[in-house]
């Protein structure tokens, strides 16, 4: 199961990262296989959370969330998907080339045409002939001015068309034959036909162009076995590894202007290579060479090109082209260090209002730049032309290497050029944000029109700002660079995934991971404040996943280990263990410090084999007691004895003696052995019960002091919603005792201190004696509530009642009764629920506001079904208590569900003021007919009729003895009628509890005798506390008032505080006078005089009618058992004189006094 939740956190740190840097390029592909994994990932998470979590109670509601989750992540899947194809769309998309003027004054000439003409040239011959410089290639330029590069033996078409004198210079010039060449041959063709014609002159042309070479060179040049090629995927490696190297791009015009490929500084189309190549030899000196013409519509001329350098004496390396494979190749855009950082607008607007040093790098035409100068301001423009003839390196090296850069990509051309200068400047020092692919939609009229100003995108800027640098800073103290990075990325990983597992329940899981997310995207803010740093993103995914899996497999073992704290003989199943044993393994399954234990049974005692770990062996230990009455109940508190040893043979002894003496009790012999612990602090914290119920009492000091009652100790009680209160170390402790009462329902436990602070779980305790209600305390403490303004006849008559409303929303203190107060909100809520569970909304007319007919319908059908059910009910007053127990929860919650629900539909609709009305609707209310009948009756013959009738009034409803009429509900007697559906429904229910409760008396009656009352009471869990003397005086004072107080104010009453010197527990308000006495002068009903709380005054505090203890722990065994029999007692009195058989007065502070 750990397993599982570690996976999806992992897998949560994925998808966190994949939108913190959009993976848009190459598609994400996600380290786990690509967008399947992530749709893998949903159905499983879909599957498992279905079968984890939606079956059972609230099933369906648990289905509907889990629907709802999934869809909000597949919605956020989408959205994402969509940005990043969003942002990815210009990256992909061919730019459009600049405004060209060609005007060639020569006609055209066909290829077919070309082939016939004397002067024409074939590629086998010109490729030999230029290998062996018998010739010089002259290229043609169709534009005015070369668009590359240029390397000599060039003329412009154009030119030639008004005078031949550079052509003929060219040739005079020449020691070898000239061959014209252009990428057509047509150009070359014509203009060598019209040289013969007009001058006389015989010029040799490529047939073809060019364009013929490239599938000469695949044909008759290509050798993909040539071991100076490398795979495109080992060139970034290359360049890297090679100081100095010059790499030749080779490409076209219409190719650069498309898709922007070049690489290097050398970039040139073939005609310009061929025409410059003894001037390209000589610039290039003995650089090692890189030939990068693969990625060109026409990869044959990477053969050529490699053929002509060879000849020239040259030994290049090249990218091994493959023939069939145009533009685009995954590869040149991968191996780029900044080729995923790429973002919209929306940063955009971020960058200019937070970064007011960020520049933007424009490389669109000249032509198009004209257009969109004004777009963005601090925009600097590197013309297209000016990167062609590859110039790029000198334009960028005249930037501020101190300042920030983003490119703008408006298509592939635009972007890759970005690409390549973000990797320029980068390795120069500066920042690079990275590239901007919806340039064309930004407005400057956002950033200075008041009217479409977003105010809150200037908030997330400055907030994104904020924590980017508050995060940079964080890095800084790890380390300078990626090492720093990528070990933040490690911690922030460790700490997520120990926070995801050591969570306890599912809800605190999904805290952990929504702040995951958070965490994440500030770690990306941190990561474009570190520009400089320019970490990769699959580095940081990497480190984070692997960090993440390593630590979620640690925290797995080291759940498994403490699953193991115990070692247990063999043939010992762990549910026969003695709860003090289940409950402390269980401890340290959910993460508590427990120390390691051995289990001994008789069977192991007298066994030959037997054997202790090596620590049992050379260390000091203890063996404590494990009877199976321990930590469960509390009438075996410190019975038996715990022994001290030290070696194997008194561990064995102590073993021995220690089940003898819980074997004479009549139980089932079992002991452990533990670690001695010294020289720290001891103490107990528990849950008060009764007087105290809403404290938690924790008392401290050496070895065992506290539960052995012989020393005075120190001692702090805090309400159970003031433990923030505490200095730490105590808060610590009742921090403990809180998640342990919630995680297995403990109610005290022993525990050890180090000096470091370390706590160390000795014994847990879960049993529940006078603690009733404990986690409505813990857990609705600051919920509101009034107080009804009659106190009931008893307890139990409080809690029936308080049953039959809808769960949670009635509590009881002793005889009290609150209601929960209800917020606008929560009144809606609770009153769609109810008429949702009771009318089907699909079936009715969408113009009824409110259904109050098919209410009363469904009222009426339910009321009919619970009448058949009374009637066919005949309670067993001769069963178990259990039985007795279980038949009154079970009915009381049919009540609840049917007149509980109903009651309080009509009472929600009252408060909201409703009109709920029903056209003819009228009847009487039921209570003013049974008001008229009692009405009719002798005043002394109220309570027999009203007992015949089988009525009652819910305030005035006893258990035992006559029903008391005082706080009435019912009206007058006259008959009224009402016109009010939700009027009558509320009465109706009210009258319908009361012949209920008439039923249920038996029963109820029954189990009062049995004095099971405080089972009933734990079974209908409604009980908050008891109704001590400061509660009442509080309580009847916010009755009067009517208004709502949170449960902590009802439950603190106006009692002192029991963490003072004097310890006081169970003396009434109005104190007690008894007869002070020893224990040798002790008679029954005495106050008894102990020096110390040992547990040898045990047998005489039964019969006390009071405890006064000069000295001990308030905690101790003695005193926890003081409590289960209810006596009265002071720890801690000061009794001055006082004197044996002298009569005293103990008063409710803690004072004895001569009475």
């Amino acid at each position: 199961m750990r397993l599982t939740w570690i996976l999806g956190a992992c897998a949560l740190g994925l998808s966190c990262k994949a939108q913190a840097f959009p993976v848009v390029i190459a598609g994400g592909a996600m380290l786990l296989g690509g967008p399947s994994t992530v749709i893998a990932l949903l159905i499983a998470a879909g599957v498992f959370g279905y079968l984890r979590f939606c079956s059972g109670k609230h099933g369906k509601v648990k289905s509907l969330a889990l629907g709802f989750a999934a869809g909000l992540a597949v919605l956020a899947l989408v959205l994402n998907d969509q940005r990043a194809s969003q942002l990815d769309a210009n990256f992909i998309d061919s730019g459009s080339p600049a405004e060209r003027i060609t005007e060639i004054p020569f006609r055209e000439v066909a290829l077919d045409e070309q082939a016939q003409m004397p002067t024409a040239m074939d590629p086998a011959e010109f490729i030999d002939s230029l290998a062996k410089r018998t010739i010089r290639a002259v290229r043609i330029d169709p534009m005015p001015e070369p668009f590359f590069q240029d390397f000599g033996n060039g003329v412009s078409a154009k030119e030639l068309g008004k005078s031949p004198a550079k052509l003929l210079a060219l040739i005079r010039e020449s020691s070898v034959p000239v061959v014209l060449i252009d990428q057509y041959g047509s150009s070359a063709a014509a203009i060598s036909e019209a040289l013969k014609a007009r001058l006389g002159i015989e010029v040799r042309f490529l047939v073809g162009g060019t364009k013929s070479l490239h599938p000469y060179g695949w044909k008759h040049l290509a050798n993909e076995e040539d071991p100076r090629a490398i795979l495109p995927s080992q060139f970034p490696k290359v360049i890297a590894a090679t100081p100095g190297l010059q790499i030749i791009s080779d490409t076209t015009r219409d190719q650069f202007e498309h898709d922007g490929w070049l690489h290097g500084d050398m970039i040139s189309d073939l005609p310009t290579f061929l025409a410059g190549l003894d001037n390209i030899v000589a610039t290039i000196g003995d650089r090692p060479i890189l030939i990068s013409a693969a990625e060109g519509y026409f990869t044959g001329n990477t053969w050529v090109i490699l053929t002509l350098l060879r000849s020239r004496g040259l030994d290049p390396q090249f990218i091994l082209p493959t023939e069939d494979e145009l533009l685009v190749k995954p590869p040149y855009y991968r191996h780029f260090k900044n080729d995923e950082r790429l973002f919209g607008n929306s940063e955009t607007f971020s960058y200019l209002e937070r970064k007011p040093r960020v520049v933007f790098l424009d490389f669109q035409p000249a032509a198009d730049w004209a257009t969109t100068r004004e777009r963005i301001r601090g925009t600097v423009h590197i013309d297209m032309e000016k990167v062609a003839r590859g110039q790029m390196a000198e334009e960028l090296a005249k930037l501020d290497p101190t300042a920030t850069y983003a490119g703008l990509g408006y298509d592939r051309r635009s972007s890759y050029h970005s690409l390549l200068a973000g990797e320029y400047l980068s390795e120069k020092g500066a920042g690079w944000l990275g590239i901007n692919t919806e340039p064309e939609l930004f407005s400057r009229e956002r950033l200075s029109n008041p009217d479409l100003y977003d105010g809150w995108r200037e908030f997330s800027a400055k907030a994104r700002n904020e924590l980017g640098e508050a995060g940079f800073k964080a890095v800084s103290l790890l380390g300078d660079g990626i090492k720093g990075y990528l070990l933040f990325s490690a911690l922030l990983a460790l700490v997520l995934t120990i926070a995801f597992c050591a969570t306890p329940t599912v809800a605190a899981k999904g805290l952990v991971a929504v702040a995951a997310l958070g965490v994440f995207q500030v770690s990306s803010w941190t990561l474009e404040e570190w520009v400089r740093a320019d970490v990769p993103t699959d580095w940081v995914v990497a480190v984070q996943l692997t960090t993440g899996l390593l630590s979620g497999l640690c925290w797995s073992a080291r759940r498994r280990n403490r699953k193991r704290r115990f070692t247990v003989p063999e043939g010992v199943r762990p549910t026969e263990l003695p709860e003090k044993i289940r409950l402390l393994a269980e401890a340290a399954e959910h993460g508590f410090h427990v120390l390691p234990g051995v289990v001994i049974t008789p069977a192991l005692v007298n066994s030959t084999g037997r054997q202790l770990p090596r620590w049992a062996r050379m260390k000091p230990t203890i063996v404590r007691s494990a009877a199976r009455s321990e930590s469960c109940e509390a009438t075996t508190i410190g019975i038996y004895n715990s022994l001290y040893a030290a070696g194997e043979h008194q561990v064995w002894a102590s073993a021995a003696q220690v089940i003898a003496e819980i074997e004479r009790s009549g139980e089932v012999g079992m002991c452990f052995v533990q670690p001695r612990i010294q020289g720290q602090t001891f103490g107990v914290a528990m849950f008060g019960t009764e007087a105290d119920d809403h404290m938690i009492i924790c008392e401290g000091g050496h070895a065992d002091q506290v539960t052995a009652g012989t020393a005075a100790t120190s001692r702090f009680a805090v309400p159970i919603w003031d433990v923030n209160r505490l200095d730490p170390r105590d808060r610590a402790v009742c921090r403990v005792l809180l998640r342990l009462q919630r995680v297995m329902g403990a109610t005290s436990i022993e525990w050890a201190r180090s000096l470091s602070g370390k706590l160390t779980i000795l014994q847990v305790s879960t049993d529940q004696l006078g603690r009733i209600g404990l986690k409505h305390r813990i857990s609705k403490n600051t919920r509101r509530f009034v107080v009804a303004p009659v106190a009931h006849t008893g307890k139990l008559e409080a809690a029936v009642l308080a049953a039959c409303a809808i769960k949670g929303e009635q509590l009881t203190v002793g005889r009290y009764r609150l209601v929960q107060a209800k917020s606008f909100i929560g009144g809606l809520l609770s009153l769609h629920q109810d008429i949702s569970s009771a009318v089907d909304y699909a079936r009715m007319s969408p113009a009824i506001a409110f259904p109050s007919a098919a209410i009363i319908e469904a009222f009426e059908t339910e009321h009919r079904e619970r009448l058949a059910q009374r009637t066919l009910w005949l309670p067993d007053l001769s069963a178990e208590t259990e039985q007795l127990i279980a038949a009154v929860t079970h009915d009381l919650g049919r009540v609840r569900d049917v007149y509980g629900r109903f009651n309080r539909l009509a009472t929600v609709a009252a408060e909201l003021r409703i009109k709920a009305r029903i056209k003819g609707f009228s009847r009487p209310l039921s209570s003013t007919v049974l008001g008229a009948a009692l009405e009719e009756a002798a005043a002394d013959a109220r309570g027999d009729l009203l007992e015949r009738m089988g009525c009652l009034s819910l305030n005035g409803f006893a258990i035992q003895g006559k029903s008391s009429l005082d706080g009435d509900d019912l009206l007058g007697g006259v008959i009224q009628a009402t016109d009010s559906p939700m009027a009558w429904l509320k009465d109706e229910c009210a009258v319908q509890v009361m012949y209920e409760l008439k039923r249920l008396r038996p029963l109820l009656a029954e189990i009062e005798q049995r004095g099971a009352v405080d089972s009933l009471l734990a079974a209908l869990d409604v009980s908050v506390g008891t109704d001590t003397d400061s509660r009442v005086a509080a309580l009847e004072t916010v009755a009067m008032q009517s208004r709502p107080l949170p449960l902590a104010n009802l439950l603190s009453g106006h009692g002192r505080d029991p963490g003072r010197n004097a310890f006081v527990w169970g003396v009434p308000a109005k104190g007690v006078c008894l007869r002070l006495a020893s224990k040798d002068e002790f008679q029954p009903g005495d106050a008894l005089l102990i020096d110390r709380a040992e547990m040898s005054y045990l047998p005489l505090i039964a019969r006390a009618g009071a405890l006064v203890v000069r000295e001990g722990s308030a905690l101790s065994h003695l005193m926890q058992h003081a409590r289960r029999l209810r006596v009265p007692h002071v720890v801690g009195a000061d009794i001055g004189d006082q004197k044996d058989s002298a009569l005293v007065f103990i008063s409710a502070s803690g004072e004895v006094c001569r009475a």
